[in-house]
């Protein structure tokens, strides 16, 4: 294929491997934006479960501690990600939204640790 045999189509092809570019971009950005929000959803139900299940067996004050240590990794887990997300393209009010009630969320489970 000579330089100047066919410049139309190499201009079309172009275009379609940058808009793939941005199309698998755009899809690992909300691939890691998923995996920061499984994380701290795991990392607060671990607090949680701590809580419930190690409460008899040790100090109270130990486990109260330990339990919110990892609520609290979680709320910061969801900030984290909202954070990360907020600089990439794609819906932000939506990823916004939800990032800011995964937090508020975290931070109200939180207050009931004493309470449990």
């Amino acid at each position: 294929m000579s330089a100047g045999s066919d410049p139309e189509g190499r201009l079309a092809l172009a275009e379609d491997r940058t808009e793939a570019a941005y199309d698998r971009t755009r899809l690992a950005y909300e691939r890691t934006f998923a995996a920061w929000v499984r994380t701290g959803l795991a990392s607060a139900a671990a607090g949680f479960g701590l809580l419930k299940l190690m409460q008899p067996t040790g100090p109270d004050w130990l486990v109260r501690g330990l339990a919110a240590t990892f609520v609290t990794l979680g709320a910061a887990m969801f900030a984290f990600g909202l954070w990360s997300r907020r600089r990439h393209g794609v819906p932000k009010a939506a990823i916004v939204v939800l990032g800011v009630l995964l937090v508020l969320g975290t931070l109200a489970a939180l207050v009931l640790i004493p309470r449990a």
